[in-house]
């Protein structure tokens, strides 16, 4: 009982002082919407913005919120939750880059957005599975980005992204089954 007295209390100390700030956020998926070729990766890029009438600065989005202490478990501050929709991720792993995995929130690091600031990230790069994609439209819908700011969560949605696998034109493998086959004659011709 006196565990719960404590919490509750807290919790009303903690809900008095967010009354006082008010978070306005917003963000969007730059290309949400590709046309790729079968082999190649895509990037899909966001912009997070922090409302010119927000009363917080959005910062340390690079943390984790550590809940260990009261026996909770920690978590991103900064994160996405995906759709129902696999279907992307079925057919792309995330490119982890020559350098190791550059995550979402690494991004963010030394990152302060004062009200009416915003701010350019790479939401994620994607490389085929198998190397290669079959033909065809392909979408995920992210339900939300998820931000924890001064304790809070606030959650908001965003428009699905699509990619569009089209195949090599035949025009390109003509142009480049000739080439070979020109290069090919011309290696077995003897000048004299």
């Amino acid at each position: 009982m006196k565990s719960f007295i404590i919490f509750f209390t807290a919790a009303l100390c903690f809900i008095s002082t967010q009354a006082n700030s008010a978070l306005i956020w917003d963000w969007t998926i730059v290309n949400p919407i590709q046309t790729v070729g079968s082999s190649d990766s895509v990037t899909f890029e966001a912009v997070i913005s922090n409302d010119l009438l927000s009363t917080v600065t959005i910062q340390n989005l690079d943390e984790y919120v550590d809940n260990s202490a009261i026996g909770g478990i920690s978590f991103d501050r900064l994160s996405i939750l995906s759709g129902s929709s696999q279907e992307i991720f079925d057919l792309y792993d995330f490119d982890i880059g020559p350098i190791g995995p550059m995550t979402l929130q690494s991004q963010f690091a030394g990152i302060q957005l004062l009200p009416g600031e915003s701010f350019h990230f790479e939401l994620m790069s994607l490389v085929p599975s198998e190397g290669i994609v079959t033909a065809g439209i392909y979408e995920e819908i992210f339900a939300n980005l998820s931000i924890n700011v001064d304790g809070s969560f606030s959650h908001l949605s965003s428009n699905p992204v699509q990619i569009t696998v089209v195949p090599l034109p035949p025009s390109l493998l003509l142009f480049i089954s000739a080439l070979l086959l020109g290069g090919v004659f011309s290696k077995g011709r003897k000048e004299f």
